[in-house]
């Protein structure tokens, strides 16, 4: 494996992980697959990317069932909690992640003297093929974005997106399967197939970094 020239942070955030539980699908929430992926994605990075230093987010009181896909809410060495208040509205919900992303950065770079990435992962309920979509909403991740993407895989300029746009670090949203595609949603309850892809990611990310 090439080292990067730089030292990366992947900040990971677990999408609907506050009051809104995301969509659903066979008895099952957004929330808990987006815990189930973004702590599948932190594992692999941790294993298999030794040069890059893998952060989960989540906001505080994340209640996802995740035990019932396998997942065991085991705290990581790297976990960090962004505090967003349950009765705010979206804006300030997105505020509150912008500010919690500029003091994380700053820590890394005092700390570590290293850029940071984020990630955010999402499942969603489209109408169309399955596959993975990677949402970026500035210049500044486009490369992020194309670096994330495969076979079966589409990136999709979103500047609609408050935090896409305004992010003060390169940032993606990977939307990474249809919940409303019995066929998708039988393959993410599979562990191993989790796994598999979050080990797809993590090298795509070494690719990011290295080049």
């Amino acid at each position: 494996m090439v080292a990067p020239k730089t030292r990366l942070v992947c900040l990971i955030l677990a999408g609907h992980s506050g009051v809104d539980p995301g969509t659903g699908a066979g008895g099952y929430t957004e929330a808990e697959f987006t815990y189930a992926l973004a702590l599948d994605l932190f594992r692999a990075i941790e294993r298999h990317q030794p040069h890059i230093e893998p952060v989960l987010l989540t906001t505080a009181g994340h209640t996802g069932p995740t035990s019932r896909l396998g997942v065991q809410k085991k705290h990581c060495k790297t976990h960090r909690f962004l505090e967003m208040p349950a009765a705010a509205g979206n804006i300030e919900r997105i505020d509150q992640k912008l500010d919690g992303l500029r003091v994380i950065k700053a820590l890394y770079r005092q700390t570590h003297r290293a850029d940071c990435v984020l990630i955010e992962v999402h499942a969603d309920a489209r109408k169309g093929p399955d596959g993975l979509h990677v949402l970026y909403g500035a210049p500044e991740s486009d490369r992020l974005a194309k670096c994330l993407t495969g076979a079966n895989s589409k990136v999709i300029f979103r500047d609609d997106l408050r935090l896409l746009r305004l992010s003060p670090v390169p940032a993606v949203i990977i939307e990474v399967f249809n919940m409303s595609s019995p066929k998708a949603l039988k393959l993410f309850l599979r562990k191993s197939h989790r796994v598999a892809f979050a080990k797809q990611v993590a090298h795509r990310l070494c690719d990011f970094a290295t080049h």
